[in-house]
């Protein structure tokens, strides 16, 4: 007869997570297809690239959907809360185990989950009766608006262009917070679809077209702001005076400014070689990002270099630093003779940095 070879269909991964993490999630992809909003629209409000959403929905991946983001679905559908959280009714050591029944098509997946209620049995009614646990099934599809071109809200590009004159835009602000001020005092209709072309447009960088507007990674997403410039500061005396006074008196190598076109200089940024000698932010303008912006800034210019600075551990800056991605090297660290540590050298560039989602 020969040999048979026999077809074994791989079952996907079981995924087991708590319940109430299951239902906000089943909770959100309801409210998305529900609404006029697409994944794209959304993701957008969250300051993420197209497609984040849906990722993020993703059942087999429960790592990705974080709790942080469930605040931002409220105003985003303009729902209530308890419309996102789970039903009071949901333990809270309940669990779901869920994998992949079937796929339809790249954008449509089916899910099959049974649930473990608080009592750890899978379905009461099930168990009572001495009967098969009977899996539910979930379809999980994409929403996707095909065929439509997008189309300029050219009052809503023009609103936002006052706004820019008013200054809105000095300090970078969400995709979302610009969604929220528009719903109050815009009074026009538009879309969030609306929003992402004209924000879109006014970053634009384009011969012929003015750039207005430009787009920032500020706590891991995208935020929008005025034009901010950086350059090399040829001489100390361009400087303000109150950021003259803020100068390093050690050696530096390179200086580099960041600039407003209406307000000058707002921060500087001080280099000798790659070792961060100093950097500077003026006291009207901190709580903006424009040291972090900086520092972005010099480490694009050797991204294979990290940029590091000793500090003293007991420094205040140590906190800082290392919420702007800063890691200690241990194996450079400095010590008084009694072995109490004395010195520490941050880096940034390194692997572990790199992983960081910025």
């Amino acid at each position: 007869m020969g040999n048979v070879k026999k077809n074994t269909r791989v079952k996907s991964p079981l995924v087991i997570m708590l319940r109430s993490d299951f239902e906000v999630l089943r909770n959100v992809y309801h409210l998305l297809q529900d609404s006029i909003l697409s994944d794209e629209d959304v993701s957008f409000l969250l300051g993420k690239t197209d497609g984040y959403l849906f990722e993020i929905l993703d059942p087999t991946n429960k790592k990705r959907f974080k709790q942080d983001l469930w605040t931002l679905f409220v105003p985003i559908f303009q729902t209530s809360f308890t419309k996102v959280m789970p039903p009071p009714y949901v333990g809270s050591q309940e669990e779901v185990k869920l994998n992949s029944a079937a796929n339809h098509n790249k954008k449509t997946t089916i899910y099959r989950f049974t649930v473990n209620y608080e009592d750890r049995t899978e379905d009461k009614n099930a168990v009572e009766h001495k009967i098969a646990v009977e899996p539910e099934y979930l379809k999980w599809k994409k929403k996707v608006v095909t065929g439509e071109r997008k189309v300029e809200n050219k009052p809503l590009t023009d609103y936002l262009k006052f706004l820019i004159s008013e200054g809105f835009f000095f300090t970078p602000k969400a995709s979302l917070f610009i969604l929220i001020h528009l719903r109050k005092y815009f009074d026009k209709p538009f879309t969030a679809e609306d929003l992402g072309v004209s924000i879109k447009k006014l970053c634009r960088r384009q011969a012929g077209i003015e750039t207005l507007l430009q787009r920032n990674t500020d706590n891991s997403r995208y935020s929008y702001s005025e034009l901010f410039g950086i350059s090399a500061l040829d001489k100390i005396s361009e400087l303000p005076e109150v950021l003259l006074e803020m100068a390093s008196s050690s050696t530096v190598t390179a200086r580099f400014k960041i600039t407003h076109a209406a307000r000058g200089i707002l921060g500087f940024i001080e280099l000798n070689e790659r070792e961060l000698v100093n950097v500077a932010v003026h006291p009207n303008f901190r709580e903006m990002r424009m040291a972090a912006r900086l520092l972005d800034y010099v480490m694009a210019l050797d991204k294979k270099s990290p940029l590091t600075i000793e500090i003293d551990v007991k420094s205040p800056h140590v906190e800082y630093l290392e919420n702007c991605s800063f890691i200690e090297s241990k194996e450079d660290r400095k010590y008084r003779k009694d072995n109490k540590l004395l010195i520490i050298k941050l880096k940034r560039g390194t692997k572990k940095e790199e992983e960081i989602d910025l």
